[in-house]
């Protein structure tokens, strides 16, 4: 499957994507380095399951379009880095309390992202 630019915006806990990516079905797979997914969502925790095409994949996180606070990154995102190294469920924010805010993940080529889930 060729790569796509896809760029679609949606309500809260619907991500929209921005630059190359493939879709892979049931995951989308960024086909370039600094590729972004962008999720407007009304929650207090956002968890991301996600996955490496290779050996590792990073994300930097956003919120609101700012660095996170400390204190408001996920266990997963020490930094406001995770890095995807096994399939798994990774933790991105974690925040006072629910709200409605915007979450980027900046993603290095060969991050799978398979969905949210919120808390």
């Amino acid at each position: 499957m060729s790569p796509q630019t896809v760029t679609d915006a949606g309500p809260n806990g619907s991500f929209f994507l921005q630059g190359k990516w493939f879709n892979g079905g049931e995951f989308v797979r960024a086909a370039q380095d600094g590729a972004r997914v962008e999720l407007p969502f009304f929650a207090r925790n956002v968890f991301i399951v996600a996955a490496p095409a290779g050996a590792k994949a990073t994300v930097s996180v956003l919120l609101d379009g700012k660095p996170v606070p400390k204190q408001y990154l996920g266990a997963d995102a020490p930094g406001g880095i995770i890095t995807v190294n096994r399939d798994d469920l990774f933790q991105a924010l974690h925040l006072g309390g629910a709200g409605v805010h915007r979450l980027t993940l900046t993603v290095s080529k060969g991050f799978e992202l398979y969905t949210f889930t919120f808390g």
